[in-house]
């Protein structure tokens, strides 16, 4: 019975660490509206989302990666690592992910999306999205999983 307790933590460590994960979602148009069920894939570092809506049958693809500093040439933004621990084991400790991406569609949709993932021992997740296009700037949708 003691190793299985010796397992369960390690395999936590390495879902957090490098595996990825898939989870069910939704993104919806709000306020309201038709619900697509997405997808979502989570690595360490970066997320895809997939789906298709049911109205339109339109599919959706998306890649999202972590944030960058504004005013960067594309590097991660980084914080300062206070001494101590290793930046490996910092980062483990570091449990929200926020990633950018556009979800494009294969019939003309692109939305640029923002997700905040949080890594615990179920992954989820929720972000906003907006179409890149000026005509319908108002419009909002909401992706969670």
């Amino acid at each position: 019975m003691a190793k299985r307790w010796v397992v369960v933590p390690a395999l936590l460590l390495g879902a957090l660490l490098g595996c990825s994960v898939t989870r069910p979602g939704t993104l919806q148009r709000m306020p309201g509206g038709p619900v697509v069920d997405v997808k979502v894939t989570v690595e360490s570092e970066a997320a895809s989302v997939e789906g298709v809506d049911p109205q339109t049958g339109e599919r959706l693809l998306g890649r999202f990666h972590e944030e960058r500093a504004p005013g960067s040439s594309g590097a991660p933004k980084v914080s300062a690592v206070p001494a101590g621990p290793s930046p490996a084991l910092q980062s483990a400790r570091d449990t929200t992910l926020k990633l950018i991406g556009t979800l494009d569609g294969d019939q003309g949709t692109r939305l640029r999306c923002s997700l905040e993932v949080q890594r615990r021992v179920l992954i989820r997740g929720e972000g906003w999205c907006r179409p890149i296009d000026s005509t319908r700037e108002a419009t909002l949708y909401r992706l969670k999983f």
